[in-house]
Protein backbone atom coordinates (compact mmCIF):
# COMPACT_ATOMS: atom_id res chain seq x y z
CA UNK A 1 0.00 0.00 0.00
CA UNK A 2 3.17 2.35 0.83
CA UNK A 3 4.33 1.59 -2.74
CA UNK A 4 1.24 2.32 -4.41
CA UNK A 5 1.03 5.69 -2.71
CA UNK A 6 4.97 6.95 -3.74
CA UNK A 7 3.96 6.03 -7.28
CA UNK A 8 1.06 8.08 -7.48
CA UNK A 9 3.00 10.86 -5.85
CA UNK A 10 5.38 10.59 -8.37
CA UNK A 11 2.81 10.28 -11.35
CA UNK A 12 1.19 13.76 -9.35
CA UNK A 13 4.39 15.21 -9.86
CA UNK A 14 4.91 14.27 -13.24
CA UNK A 15 1.30 15.39 -14.30
CA UNK A 16 2.02 19.01 -12.52
CA UNK A 17 4.94 19.11 -14.60
CA UNK A 18 4.49 17.89 -17.68
CA UNK A 19 3.87 21.59 -19.37
CA UNK A 20 7.18 22.71 -18.31
CA UNK A 21 8.79 19.09 -19.31
CA UNK A 22 7.12 19.51 -22.78
CA UNK A 23 8.37 23.22 -23.20
CA UNK A 24 12.17 21.91 -22.35
CA UNK A 25 11.63 19.09 -24.91
CA UNK A 26 11.03 21.67 -27.48
CA UNK A 27 13.44 24.33 -26.43
CA UNK A 28 15.99 21.54 -26.48
CA UNK A 29 14.59 20.56 -30.60
CA UNK A 30 14.33 23.91 -31.41
CA UNK A 31 17.80 24.92 -30.82
CA UNK A 32 19.06 21.42 -32.23
CA UNK A 33 17.63 22.24 -35.56
CA UNK A 34 18.34 25.40 -35.92
CA UNK A 35 22.00 24.96 -34.91
CA UNK A 36 21.88 21.97 -37.78
CA UNK A 37 20.07 24.00 -40.00
CA UNK A 38 22.98 27.61 -39.94
CA UNK A 39 25.75 26.73 -42.00
CA UNK A 40 29.10 26.23 -40.59
CA UNK A 41 31.37 28.17 -42.76
CA UNK A 42 30.39 30.33 -45.87
CA UNK A 43 31.15 28.84 -49.04
CA UNK A 44 32.53 31.73 -51.76
CA UNK A 45 30.18 30.59 -54.74
CA UNK A 46 32.99 31.04 -57.70
CA UNK A 47 36.02 28.74 -58.67
CA UNK A 48 38.86 30.38 -60.20
CA UNK A 49 42.52 29.76 -60.51
CA UNK A 50 45.22 32.07 -59.90
CA UNK A 51 46.60 33.19 -63.47
CA UNK A 52 43.46 32.18 -65.07
CA UNK A 53 40.74 34.96 -66.72
CA UNK A 54 37.72 35.26 -64.58
CA UNK A 55 35.26 33.10 -66.08
CA UNK A 56 31.96 34.69 -64.70
CA UNK A 57 30.28 38.17 -64.90
CA UNK A 58 31.76 40.98 -63.23
CA UNK A 59 32.75 40.54 -59.87
CA UNK A 60 31.41 44.06 -57.85
CA UNK A 61 32.05 43.89 -53.90
CA UNK A 62 29.22 44.57 -51.30
CA UNK A 63 31.40 47.62 -50.33
CA UNK A 64 33.55 50.37 -51.24
CA UNK A 65 37.02 50.50 -49.91
CA UNK A 66 39.85 52.79 -50.73
CA UNK A 67 43.29 52.15 -52.43
CA UNK A 68 45.99 54.28 -50.33
CA UNK A 69 47.92 55.69 -52.94
CA UNK A 70 51.13 58.69 -52.10
CA UNK A 71 50.67 61.99 -54.36
CA UNK A 72 53.55 60.79 -56.26
CA UNK A 73 51.81 57.17 -57.09
CA UNK A 74 48.96 59.03 -58.36
CA UNK A 75 50.99 61.46 -60.34
CA UNK A 76 53.31 58.71 -61.99
CA UNK A 77 49.79 56.66 -63.42
CA UNK A 78 48.05 59.71 -64.82
CA UNK A 79 51.27 60.60 -66.83
CA UNK A 80 51.52 56.93 -67.70
CA UNK A 81 48.05 56.72 -68.60
CA UNK A 82 48.31 60.18 -70.69
CA UNK A 83 51.45 58.77 -72.24
CA UNK A 84 49.71 55.50 -73.78
CA UNK A 85 46.07 56.57 -74.73
CA UNK A 86 45.54 57.27 -77.98
CA UNK A 87 43.70 60.08 -79.38
CA UNK A 88 40.86 60.24 -82.00
CA UNK A 89 39.70 62.45 -83.94
CA UNK A 90 36.86 62.79 -85.40
CA UNK A 91 36.53 65.07 -88.72
CA UNK A 92 32.98 66.55 -89.22
CA UNK A 93 33.09 68.40 -93.16
CA UNK A 94 29.89 70.26 -92.33
CA UNK A 95 31.90 72.46 -89.72
CA UNK A 96 34.40 73.58 -92.19
CA UNK A 97 31.18 74.27 -94.74
CA UNK A 98 29.80 76.73 -92.40
CA UNK A 99 32.98 78.41 -91.53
Amino acid sequence: MKLLFKMKDKLNIFFKLQSQIYRFILFFLSVTLIVYIIPKKGKFQYEFDEGKPWKYETLIAPFDFSILKTKSELEAEKSEIIKNSKKYFFKSNTISDSI
